[in-house]
């Protein structure tokens, strides 16, 4: 399940970054990926984690 878990927040933030470069066209959008794919990964799989463990009790 954990695995599973981090390909989908992985996946997620490059299709957030690749999408966001494909309207902005900059530089910029790099540097938001650099951040915003640790925080997805760190943030998010664990809160996922948590959810599906309260639903499930």
């Amino acid at each position: 399940m954990l695995i599973r878990k981090l390909f989908s927040g992985l996946i997620a933030g490059v299709l957030v970054v690749l999408i966001y470069f494909l309207l902005v066209q900059s530089g910029v959008v790099i540097a938001i990926g650099v951040y915003l794919i640790p925080v997805l990964l760190i943030y998010g799989v664990p809160s996922s984690i948590l959810s599906d463990f309260v639903k499930k009790n």
